[in-house]
């Protein structure tokens, strides 16, 4: 007896199981809104038709999908748009958008909103990476209140979209689901003589972001930097995460740094910064030992270390 799946059928039996448990969520949630790029009936969402005809319907490994056209203007994005037709079916509340995917090709996903010419406020949640797995995935974004009739989205950087809809935002189940769908990233290109590639993967180089947000970025953007071939994340070392009392040393921020990175087979390259004044912890900032650089010309101070003060010898 032959047990073997297909690649075509394995990726019709995941989208089955997405649509029944996106059926089951819903009905357990309430009805939302919702656009289906196969022959379902939409419901409160279409796709807007434009003369300039910006995407194509697509079949791919049986899977019926919206495909956007490629385009030669490499200084804008290009999206599929869609409007919503009738009012939220029930009181005013946070909402989410789910866009479901054929995750093909690799690209940062958004969705931007208007209404009436006024922009709405979108947020990335989850999930807003393509990352060429070939799985089908949800990205997830929210809004503080339903879209009224006549709002417009746009969603850039999905390459075969085969779901849009609208849920209520107080399912924290969702967004555990959708995290869960981010692949591992394996690297698409390899150097003839490899060098360590660096970059910030979601980390602020100053490291001005809380710990929660650092980590939430890196969620995301780590696997498209190892997609894109990068082998490092880095970010400033600053004395005062580390030493905010004298001789008494915190590493924890980053140590959760260096396990997120971990996680996505990245390394961390720090850059120690000790000298600028937003570095400087409160005990040593404003002690006598801190000399600032001095102009020789007007004689002003200013709050950089100097490495001319007496102190630093």
């Amino acid at each position: 007896m032959n047990h073997s799946v297909s690649g075509r059928s394995l990726v019709q039996v995941v989208l089955g199981l997405i649509v029944v448990s996106t059926a089951v969520a819903n009905s357990a949630i309430g009805l939302g809104l919702e656009f289906n790029a196969d022959s379902s009936p939409d419901d409160g969402v279409t796709i807007l038709e434009n003369p300039e005809r910006v995407f194509d319907r697509v079949s791919i490994d049986g899977v019926e999908t919206i495909a956007p056209l490629p385009h030669s203007d490499y200084f804008s994005r290009h999206g599929i748009v869609f409007q919503v037709e009738r009012a939220w079916p029930g009181e005013p509340e946070p909402v989410y958008i789910v866009i479901e995917h054929l995750d093909r090709g690799i690209a940062l996903i958004d969705v931007s909103a208007s209404f009436e010419g006024k922009e709405l406020p979108v947020t990335p949640i989850a999930g807003y990476t393509a990352l060429d797995s070939g799985q089908i995935r949800r990205a997830l974004f929210s809004m503080p209140e339903p879209p009224p009739p006549g709002t417009r989205f746009e969603v850039v950087g999905v390459s075969a979209l085969t779901k849009l809809t609208v849920v209520p935002g107080n399912t924290p189940e969702l967004v555990e689901a959708v995290v869960a769908e981010i692949p591992v990233a394996k690297p698409k290109l390899s150097l003839q003589r490899p060098i360590q590639l660096v970059t910030t993967a979601g980390v602020n180089p100053r490291g001005d972001m809380d710990l929660d947000a650092t980590l939430h970025a890196m969620r995301e953007l780590s696997p498209v930097a190892r997609a894109l071939g990068f082998t490092a994340v880095e970010s400033y070392v600053r004395w005062n995460f580390v030493e905010p009392e004298r001789d008494r040393f915190d590493w924890s921020f980053y140590d959760a740094i260096v396990n997120e990175a971990q996680r996505h087979h990245l390394q961390w390259f720090p850059l120690l910064i000790v000298g600028s004044a937003y570095a400087l912890p409160p005990w040593f900032k404003n002690s006598e030992e801190n000399v600032g650089f001095v102009c020789l010309e007007h004689g002003e101070r200013n709050n950089i270390q100097t490495i001319f003060a007496d102190i630093q010898r």
